[in-house]
């Protein structure tokens, strides 16, 4: 009894401490995820006087208790992989205190989101360096390759046409129910299937493509230029072009994802070669975008970008 009365104190002092701690983790370094900016108020309402603009990507920190009180402003309107499947998404959320250099004030949480968890986002070589694959949807994984300086393109297929388009993107973290997650999507959504940022120009025009919306299959074998590698730990799925072969599966710790589908197939950069999206795994799974203009002397194709998703349970 005497070794417990002595722990116990000393368990609740690391509990308090570990409490405060993680408070204070969870309220600080909060990222400003609003592209335009995010307007910081004198009061929690949107007829609240603006204090300041705080730009995308700025760190805010928030104090004071959690809630001002909740508030719904404006919706976003997305589309199924360019369906006509439409869905409303309701911007719900939270007016927050929080404080940005000098200013204090509050702001709307839908466009906050933890540092620590964008932290968790690793990507592998140089993908999301000088492109960015997004997809309008909303999800729990965190593909935030935003970058101010980058020009943003829709692909849109609308009236069995596909066209490239500069467009606008924008985040919002989504509070329904039990789900928390990130809301992507562009000033235009109807007929978007996918959206990409690249450091260079890319000229808007008509688009040549070849795609399949196969879902969970392995038989890529009905394009021409794919073929099979089944080995004991995954498959390879190799991409030839004249007398060159490359794989195209990222390797795991285990062997190899599990490629999934091949969502494009066809000219994006303008060089008149196949670019490709293909969809890797199932539960957690990666969505790669290769550009033929960015290869290397032995490649075909380059992967320059990529966009994780799969379940959110």
């Amino acid at each position: 009894m005497k070794t417990n009365c002595k722990i116990f104190p000393t368990l609740i002092f690391i509990l308090i401490v570990a409490n405060v701690f993680s408070q204070d983790y969870f309220l600080k370094n909060n990222m400003v995820i609003a592209v335009p900016g995010l307007n910081m108020r004198s009061q929690p309402s949107v007829t609240g006087e603006i204090v300041t603009v705080i730009p995308f990507g700025e760190m805010v920190d928030m104090y004071d208790g959690p809630s001002h009180g909740e508030d719904t402003i404006g919706f976003h309107e997305l589309y199924l992989y360019g369906s006509d499947q439409q869905n409303i998404y309701p911007v719900i959320g939270e007016w927050v205190k929080v404080r940005y250099k000098d200013y204090e004030g509050f702001v709307f949480n839908p466009y906050l989101y933890a540092a620590w968890a964008l932290n968790r986002v690793k990507y592998p070589g140089q993908m999301n360096q000088d492109y960015f694959l997004l997809f309008p949807r909303m999800h729990c994984f965190y593909n935030f390759w935003y970058h101010p300086e980058a020009y943003w393109y829709g692909v849109y297929e609308k009236g069995g046409n596909v066209f490239l388009k500069k467009i606008k993107i924008s985040f919002f973290q989504a509070f329904y129910n039990d789900f928390s997650g990130l809301g992507i999507c562009a000033d235009h959504n109807k007929g978007l299937l996918f959206i990409i940022g690249s450091k260079k120009k890319i000229e808007e025009k008509k688009l040549f493509k070849k795609h399949t919306e196969k879902r969970w299959t392995n038989n890529f074998d009905e394009f021409a230029n794919f073929e099979i590698d089944t080995l004991e730990r995954g498959i390879k799925l190799i991409l030839t072009a004249g007398d060159k072969k490359q794989n195209l599966t990222p390797k795991t710790r285990n062997g190899y994802m599990y490629p999934s589908y091949l969502l494009w197939e066809g000219d994006i950069d303008g060089d008149d070669e196949n670019d490709y999206v293909i969809h890797y795994g199932e539960k957690s799974s990666q969505t790669i975008l290769y550009l033929s203009s960015e290869s290397g002397e032995n490649e075909i194709v380059k992967p320059v970008a990529v966009f994780f998703s799969g379940y959110c349970c």
